[in-house]
């Protein structure tokens, strides 16, 4: 039989590289809040939406409270950037959800033979 990782189930309150969680529901949702230094309050948030019994939505917004003006040229400075950094974690989560699928089926179909 294969052996696989799973997946680390945050908690709230742990960080997580330079984020740390704020918000945590098992198979729904996950917000998390910038650790490092800017001029506001940023928030990532990643919600799951359930299409039918086999297929979901993966939501994902980034937030931004910008303190005074200096917040604000940050945010428009780096807005071009999120698109491309969002759609590159975004494609990094599906490549590693196809992995756990792909191999919670192998271990079904071990166990079932």
């Amino acid at each position: 039989m294969k052996s696989t990782q799973l997946p680390i189930i945050p908690g709230y309150g742990e960080a997580l590289d330079f984020w740390r969680v704020v918000g945590f529901e098992r198979d729904r949702r996950l917000a998390l809040r910038a650790e490092m230094k800017l001029p506001g309050e940023a928030l990532l948030e990643f919600r799951i939406e359930a299409l039918n019994d086999r297929q979901c939505v993966l939501r994902q917004s980034a937030l931004f409270r910008p303190r005074g003006l200096l917040g604000l040229a940050y945010w428009y400075s780096v807005l071009p950037f999120h698109a491309i950094v969002f759609r590159g974690m975004l494609n990094g989560i599906e490549r590693e959800a196809l992995k756990i699928a792909a191999s919670s089926q192998n271990m079904v179909s071990e166990s079932s033979a």
